[in-house]
């Protein structure tokens, strides 16, 4: 009975050994499959780390090769560039040289053209001289207009000077409109009244002495065209925030609209010259000199 239940005894610690082992076995198999799970699934992170890796790469290199591109580009743009500016100071160089040269020759033309003018002008007051009461009003009607064409050739060799210098050699400056405008007025002579000045005075920007001969032509061609001597010219002026707005009105006979473009054109006028004495520069300066500084004239 002893020996009976001491193999009892055994049978039941192997028994309790074995299930043991087995839970100890089920358990490590469990750690086993969580870790090789983890492992699995670091690798599977791992490889996708690797594609965006990979896929950085990719995308580093091409942006490599279009940063190459770019300089490249950019390289030849530089050479353009420095070639255009190479290019634009030689031909600036050239309009110099070539504004000189036309400077000597408007003096060197004008020079010779006036004196055979004032020979001529001369010439015509000897003669009146020398016929002196025989001298018939139709001879000194001729002579009168003799005088006078050699008079507006003078005005014409002045204008074209004049014409050609206009609206080179600026140096801005902050001017007074309403200084301008009376300084104007004092050097032309014209009566207190006369000019009216509407609107807040302006500072603009600009050459004064351009400004000024701008102002003293339009002055001068609106009394040339008044109705009578003593009509109000009215100057008005307006700041647009990016410009400023000058306009000059008279009381004329007004212009068909037809020809508002063709009055700034050189050696054109739009009244016999025998009735009104124009040489036709005036407005052509006043165009030059305003879109010279990035303005605009219109009537």
């Amino acid at each position: 009975a002893q020996r009976a239940r001491a193999a009892t005894t055994s049978r039941t610690i192997v028994m309790s050994s074995t299930a043991g082992v087995v839970v100890l076995l089920l358990v490590l198999a469990a750690w086993i499959r969580r870790d090789l799970a983890i492992i699995v699934a670091q690798k599977a992170r791992l490889a996708e780390k690797q594609s965006a890796l990979a896929a950085h790469g990719a995308r580093l290199e091409e942006l490599t090769r279009e940063l190459a591109s770019r300089n490249a580009h950019l390289g030849n743009a530089n050479d353009a560039l420095a070639k255009a500016i190479q290019e634009r100071a030689s031909v600036l160089a050239s309009l110099e040289r070539r504004n000189r040269d036309l400077d000597q020759f408007a003096y060197v033309t004008s020079h010779d053209l006036k004196a055979p003018l004032r020979a001529i002008g001369n010439l015509a007051d000897w003669i009146e001289e020398d016929l002196a009461d025989a001298a018939t009003p139709e001879v000194r009607e001729h002579l009168a207009l003799l005088r006078q064409r050699t008079d507006r050739m003078n005005l014409l060799i002045e204008g074209i000077l004049t014409y050609s210098r206009a609206g080179r050699d600026s140096k801005p400056s902050p001017v007074s409109l309403s200084s301008a405008v009376t300084h104007v007025v004092e050097l032309l002579g014209i009566p207190e009244g006369e000019v009216l000045l509407r609107g807040q005075d302006v500072t603009l920007e600009t050459d004064r002495v351009q400004l000024e001969q701008v102002l003293q032509n339009l002055v001068s061609n609106a009394r040339k065209h008044a109705p009578q001597a003593s009509a109000p010219i009215e100057i008005s002026q307006r700041d647009l925030g990016d410009h400023v707005e000058i306009a000059v009105r008279d009381h004329g006979p007004g212009i068909d609209p037809r020809f508002h473009d063709r009055i700034f054109e050189i050696f054109q006028t739009l009244s016999p010259r025998d009735r009104v004495e124009s040489t036709g520069i005036g407005l052509a300066i006043v165009k030059k000199i305003v879109v010279g500084q990035g303005g605009a004239v219109r009537v």
